[in-house]
């Protein structure tokens, strides 16, 4: 990257100097943003959107080389069978597990749902992931490359919200002078693409008067979001219709047939009478203790997983997107078993990962290194949503408190990133941040066990947060969305 480019960034520090064109500029980002929905609701008003505010986002694009984004889009159908074939394999899964299972009450009520439907006829063979591959820039003295953070296999959000970030770049940088290069804000076509794979499973499914129906929060602030994959998704396939229901709506009117397994929901939003035959549910929802406080929700779980609908995901594809799945595949020769034809893939594959130990496992050196350095490691447990793990001194202190739940516990050398300058745009101010991204590539398959009817990278999403934070979660207003500059 040149002169030319490095000002691009460098340019964040001078705005901050300049408060009136720091408020010029902020102003003109904040309105062209709020003009094209990139939106979310308000904390004291998460169930409706009579309030609501701009979603964070970063004035710069950040960048990221080039190679290594082209890598990762290129890599994710291979990922995307990983999971796949992964999720397939109940002893593979049960290895991982065994532990879990013992000491972690969600975990076990996930692998309770698997067992049942094993014990049953299988009635869906085919399901549907709408996958995110979270990765990070690793740099130490040899070289930059991205390496895997997590995997989403549920509830894969912000593939919406950050469509339209990549015209945003384009308006705005022209406004500052920069000797830019528009062609190098890398497209996102993510939301036109989880549009087409709920579609394609919609069709699959083989009844037109099917809906396709969206399970999500009651009280959701990132409702646009999900918005926007529902237009989408109607966008595709204009003959569809999108449904929403919470699980306390599904488990009060939800109806399984006996006899043919078809997964029913009355119709609320129009005078027509009979229920609807659902052919997809999309889940937004299920991947958390909390939204499980009861036997119902469970059962509702069950009924759902039991129903010839497609499941994006199932709760196969749910399980093999834990924490312990993603460990376990760190091992030698684990990846390459599920390539057999490909070791070339597989090599690849696991280039992008990082070294991982399972608290029940022998382990003991990486404790020891870790409680010594903890800045060099996180530690995870089995969950989902953001803001479960340990950072810092908190390794320590967690790793030293041997409990019940110790065991289920994932450690993981910690990534470190680049960082950049930029200008933080939040709802009523701007500032500068010396921030690191997290990239997201989505992806999609449409398969059962022997046959991919779909497997496509979808695009992906860019988060920003102060590299002083731990994590950077939009809703927590930790982090922001941003969009990708490539360099060469």
């Amino acid at each position: 990257m040149g002169d030319s480019g490095k000002r691009q960034w460098n340019v964040a520090r001078e705005l901050i100097d300049d408060a009136e064109a720091l408020q010029d500029i902020g102003d003109k980002a904040r309105d062209w943003l709020l003009c094209h929905g990139v939106l979310i609701r308000t904390p004291d008003l998460p169930n409706s959107s009579a309030k609501v505010q701009l979603c964070t986002t970063f004035l710069l694009p950040c960048p990221m080389p080039r190679s290594e984004f082209m890598k990762a889009l290129e890599l994710e159908p291979a990922h995307n069978s990983l999971i796949q074939r992964v999720a397939w394999d109940t002893e593979f899964l049960r290895e991982c597990y065994k532990t879990v299972i013992e000491v972690d009450s969600f975990t076990r009520g996930l692998w309770n749902v698997l067992m049942k439907l094993n014990s049953e006829p299988l009635v869906q063979p085919v399901s549907l992931a709408i996958l995110r591959n979270d990765l990070m820039l690793h740099q130490n003295e040899h070289e930059c490359v991205l390496k895997q953070v997590e995997i989403n296999t549920i509830a894969s959000g912000m593939g919406g919200v950050p469509r339209i970030l990549p015209e945003f770049h384009r308006y705005i940088i022209p406004q500052l002078q920069l000797d830019f290069d528009p062609a190098n804000v890398a497209e996102n076509g993510t939301l036109e693409g989880i549009g087409k794979a709920l579609s394609q499973a919609w069709k699959h499914y083989g009844n037109e008067k099917a809906v396709v129906l969206f399970l999500v929060h009651p009280n959701e602030r990132n409702v646009f979001d999900q918005r926007w994959y529902e237009w989408a998704t109607q966008q595709s396939e204009p003959r569809l219709r999108v449904v929403r229901r919470t699980m306390k709506q599904m488990s009060e009117t939800g109806v399984l047939d006996a006899d043919t397994k078809r997964l029913f929901v009355s119709d609320v939003e129009t005078t027509r009478s009979g229920p609807l035959e659902v052919a997809v549910v999309y889940f937004r929802t299920g991947y958390a203790p909390g939204q499980f406080p009861s036997e119902t929700e469970w059962d509702t779980r069950l009924m759902i997983e039991r129903s010839a609908a497609i499941k994006c995901p199932s709760i196969r594809l749910h399980l093999a997107g834990a924490k312990r799945v993603q460990q376990a595949l760190c091992k030698p020769g684990v990846i390459e078993r599920y390539f057999p034809r490909h070791t070339a893939t597989a090599h690849r594959l696991r280039s992008m990962f990082v070294r991982m130990w399972a608290l029940d496992e022998d382990v003991q050196d990486a404790v020891n290194q870790a409680m010594a350095h903890p800045a060099r490691f996180v530690l995870k447990p089995q969950r989902e949503g953001g803001g479960n793990n340990y950072f810092g001194d908190d390794v320590r202190e967690r790793l030293s408190r041997r409990d019940a739940e110790w065991s289920s516990l994932v450690l993981m050398d910690r990534l470190v990133p680049p960082s950049h300058d930029n200008i933080r745009i939040d709802p009523a101010a701007a500032s500068l941040v010396q921030c690191s991204g997290e990239l997201g590539i989505f992806g999609a398959i449409l398969a059962d066990d022997e046959e991919e009817h779909l497997n496509a990278t979808l695009g992906y999403l860019i988060r920003l947060k102060d590299v002083a934070a731990n994590e950077g979660g939009i809703m927590t207003g930790t982090g922001g969305v941003c969009s990708v500059y490539l360099t060469d």
